[in-house]
Order: C-alpha cells, then structure tokens, then sequence
C-alpha cells in the first residue's frame, strides 16, 4: 500500500521545508512507500523554488504548480487528480496540521476500521461557533451527517478517493463534500500542542460564500424552500381572489379595491 500526503500551498515559503521534512519523517516510521505532494496554489514569494529544491533533495517529494491562485478547494481537488498512493492524508503545509499525528490518522484505515478519518482539535471560541453553525447549515441542507469542528487535516482510502474524482465542479468544498459522499467515518481528536497558530481565515461569512454553489445545486433544502414559498404565494392570491369574487357576487361591491392588493 503506497501512502500520499497532499498539502496545498499558498505563499508558504517559511515553512515549505520544515513542513516536508517533518512529514517525510513522520511517514517514514511505518512504510517505505510514500510521496508527498505539494500543490502550489499559484504562490508570488519563492514557494515554488524551494518546492523544486526539495523534490532534488528527498525522491518522495514532488510539487504541481496551478498557473494562478484557484483557492485551496479547488487546488485540493486538483492534487487529488495527480496522487498516486491508494491511501491519501490531506493537510496543510505550514504546519498547523501536524505531521508526527500521521501514523495514528492512517492506523483505522490499515486496520480496515475506516474508510475516513477526520480530526478535530481545541479552537478558539468564535472559530468553533462560525464551524458549528457552517456544518450544522450544510447538515441541514443536504441530510448528510457532518462532524463538527474538523479541519482539512484527514486520512482517506482509495475507495473514497475515486469518489471524490467523480465530483468536478470545481467550486465544491472539500470538507462537507468528503462526508457528504458516505463511507465508514470516524474522527481522531488531536490534544493541543501549545503552539501559537494564525487565525482562521475561513470565518462563517466566507465559509457561507464558498458553499452556496454545493447549496444550490446539491442540497434539497433550498429547493423545499422555494417550493414552499412558492406554494404559500399560490394560496395567498387564491384566498384574496375568492374574497374578491365572493365580495362582488353577494355585495355587488367593488372587487378592484381588493384584488389591486394582488
């Protein structure tokens, strides 16, 4: 079984190297056969170079350049056309996911337990509440289950990741879409480390934006909302027009007062 890493990378070229070597180390604790591969989401800063730098230095590493900055959904689903392995591990690459967790990530999926693995850790109160009420939307919307409070940060088997090839719209989010497809899921809780990281980027606007194209095209709630609304608007202009004719047929009186209101 060959193992690939996919990190996504924009304008990371303090931690390009750091990050592949520790994900190397880590990988290398349970088998020989692995790649780590690098997307370059059309970085401006030197990424790229030290991409092409470390793929000399380490065989398991290789990089893929798109030719502008796509966002990191779309550039995940791009390194999902190009991986190799028939177990995948997703992560970012400036470390905020941390590689020395991949052993335990991939372990129920070796075992044959699962055929996902997300993680979850401790968050800042208001990331936690724009997460919880972002997946509690997409559950709602499409009745499929979704862990809350989970990252990028996931481990999948090749089952899954044919799956996920099917889907080419590229503006599809990664994380509800990977749950939303089904397979056996269980969730790894990863403890605090101490380590300061940067803030969030996706807060529940953004995450809202990013996800109105999955809403509205995939998701049957907005659809059972029309509809609904649709039929309330039917009812409404039927019941004022029976008021209208009722009026003018018993009252002789005049029904325009009532159905310009329409």
């Amino acid at each position: 079984m060959k193992i690939s890493i996919l990190a996504t990378c924009f304008n990371n070229q303090s931690h390009i190297r750091e990050f592949s070597l520790r994900a190397v180390a880590a990988v290398s604790e349970i088998t020989t056969n692995f790649e780590v591969l690098i997307v370059d989401d059309g970085s401006i800063d030197d990424s790229w170079k030290l991409i092409n730098q470390l793929s000399m230095e380490l065989p398991e590493v290789r990089g893929i350049r798109l030719s502008r900055n796509f966002g990191q959904h779309p550039a995940i689903l791009a390194g999902l056309d190009e991986v190799q392995g028939d177990l995948i591990v997703l992560m970012d690459s400036d470390l905020d996911d941390d590689p020395q967790f991949i052993p335990r990530l991939v372990q129920p999926i070796v075992d044959g337990n699962a055929e996902i693995v997300l993680t979850s850790r401790n968050t800042i109160p208001k990331q936690r509440l724009t997460s919880w009420l972002f997946h509690s939307l997409i559950q709602r919307s499409t009745s499929s289950p979704q862990f809350r409070g989970v990252g990028t940060y996931r481990a999948f088997n090749g089952t899954v990741l044919t799956a996920l090839r099917q889907y080419r719209d590229h503006s599809t989010i990664f994380g509800p879409l990977s749950t939303q497809i089904g397979f056996t899921t269980t969730c790894l809780n990863i403890p605090p480390d101490g380590r300061m990281r940067n803030p969030s980027s996706y807060n529940f606007r953004k995450r809202l934006n990013l996800s109105m194209p999955m809403l509205i095209n995939e998701a049957g709630l907005p659809l059972k909302l029309i509809v609904a609304f649709t039929a309330f608007m039917c009812v409404l202009v039927f019941g004022l027009g029976s008021i209208a004719a009722t009026r003018f047929l018993t009252d002789g009186g005049d029904p325009l007062s009532t159905t310009s209101l329409v």
